[in-house]
């Protein structure tokens, strides 16, 4: 084995845990089932996959987080708390900057969380306290690629949409 086919595999089996994911699949044993088929295949890798294998290596800055976060439609950035938070549909799925300036959060199910966690974890762990027990995941930036923390937003992101929406008209309830 030469030097550089370890990080190959690396990319290559982190672009199957992706397509496994990006089908729905959270259980192990049916992500390992989809990796060993899509081994048995001829190999050929979708353009987000591909995307994947070739993406930067480089670490994540806080400034290539934010235009990661902004690049999903309809995402918003405001402020929560003195640092910047990420919204859709109302609802904040990320925010930047806490509790300092090498650090992100994305807002995952404590399924969702579990999984990134054990499989990054020099890049995820729970945030503290309640928050991280319901699913608020901190990203160390300076650990993170594009690779391995995109779908880590787009998760985030798509359980923002899923939720329901705070911009409604709703009324208020006298007591």
């Amino acid at each position: 084995m030469k030097a550089g086919d370890t990080d190959e595999i690396r990319k290559t089996l982190l672009a199957f845990r992706y397509s496994a994911f990006r089908q729905g699949l959270t259980d192990k044993r049916q992500s390992a089932e989809v990796d060993n088929q899509e081994r048995k295949s001829s190999c050929s890798v979708s353009s987000v996959t591909l995307w994947l294998i070739i993406s930067e290596e480089d670490p994540m800055t806080p400034e290539q987080f934010r235009k990661l976060v902004l690049s999903f439609d309809g995402s918003e950035e405001h402020a929560h708390h003195r640092h910047p938070d990420f919204r859709v549909n109302g609802r904040i799925f990320s925010t930047l900057g806490y509790p300092d300036d090498a650090r992100a959060m994305v807002k995952l199910t404590p399924e969702q969380q579990a999984e990134f966690v054990h499989d990054f974890p020099e890049v995820f762990s729970p945030a503290s306290g309640k928050w991280g027990l319901n699913g608020a995941t901190s990203v160390h930036l300076p650990k993170a690629r594009k690779a391995e923390i995109s779908h880590a937003v787009e998760a985030a992101w798509k359980n923002a949409l899923a939720a329901p929406s705070t911009r409604s008209n709703r009324k208020s309830v006298k007591r």
